[in-house]
């Protein structure tokens, strides 16, 4: 109903936002699709903008513009934050907002919907954003079947907030699994995984490139704090970046990922073990290297607590 939405758009300027308009001009509903114009803006920037289901299917002209869409649906008082750049690549999001049920959604677009397994219904939790994943440690997680979207030969980049529910320092096997799994492409050394490492730390591993693990270079998870991680594999360098900025990062990296035919698993590995113990929440793959820029973007409108 075009009546309950209300669509503005912001500028960034050094990362502070801004407003260039908020007056929307016509908005146009077909069937599912709303089109919107936007009128009094600079045209030279900005052009129109389709939305469906809450995702940009065409938006700034300039792809690197920093400009963030801002999507309200008043009838259900949700507020969404879109950056048009950040669905360039974009192969899976599962934002777990669903707060109930055993999927969840790929909101990328390419079906890579997820599946609960050995995860029950109160193990949805809320949070500042919506809701998350609280995971057991006793070898549940959200299954995503095989596809060929989430293999690479080339750039690719991890995103996930996740929430350490003990004391990381307290991790050792079997209480729980001492190195769970994040984000787990991986088994039988093919793919990629983003997972915990010893003493708080996050290890990227991918296996077929000459750097096979790449860890943060201090302690960055702590009990009961969100952390934003994103992981980068550029075609040249190897990056981890906690909360928006760069912490690890190996240069000179040669080789192609090895692959193999499996599912991806948030939580855990495609079998339920190295499982983890607390929350994941909004996770991102993409068959791109993020810039900085994004990475900075990223969290800040994702920001979790």
């Amino acid at each position: 109903n075009a009546d309950n939405l209300a669509i503005g758009i912001f500028g960034l300027e050094d990362g502070i936002p801004y407003w260039v308009t908020s007056d929307i001009a016509e908005v146009d509903i077909d069937g599912d699709l709303i089109e919107t114009t936007i009128a009094n803006i600079n045209h030279d920037v900005f052009s129109s903008f389709t939305v469906h289901e809450n995702r940009v299917l065409s938006s700034c002209q300039d792809i690197n513009q920093n400009c963030l869409l801002i999507i309200e649906d008043r009838s259900a008082q949700g507020r969404g934050f879109i950056a048009p750049q950040l669905l360039e690549g974009l192969v899976g999001h599962w934002n777990f907002d669903e707060g109930a049920g055993m999927t969840v959604a790929d909101l990328s677009g390419t079906g890579n919907d997820g599946t609960l397994y050995r995860l029950q219904e109160d193990d949805w939790v809320t949070n500042s954003t919506g809701s998350a994943i609280d995971y057991d440690g006793d070898k549940g997680y959200v299954n995503v079947l095989h596809d060929e979207s989430l293999m690479f030969d080339g750039p690719f980049s991890v995103s996930l907030w996740v929430k350490l529910t003990t004391d990381p320092l307290s991790y050792k096997n079997g209480q729980p699994n001492w190195v769970p799994q994040f984000v787990s492409k991986s088994s039988w050394g093919a793919d990629f995984r983003v997972r915990f490492w010893t003493g708080g730390k996050i290890a990227f591993a991918t296996y077929g490139l000459s750097n096979s693990s790449l860890t943060t270079k201090n302690q960055v998870l702590f009990q009961d704090k969100y952390v934003h991680v994103v992981a980068v594999w550029d075609g040249v360098s190897k990056l981890i970046y906690i909360d928006g900025e760069e912490n690890a990062r190996f240069d000179g990296v040669t080789g192609q990922l090895a692959h193999l035919d499996h599912n991806l698993g948030i939580g855990a590995n495609r079998f339920g073990s190295e499982s983890f113990l607390g929350l994941i929440d909004n996770v991102r793959i993409y068959n791109r290297a993020l810039t900085p820029q994004e990475v900075g973007l990223l969290y800040d409108i994702e920001f979790v607590e």
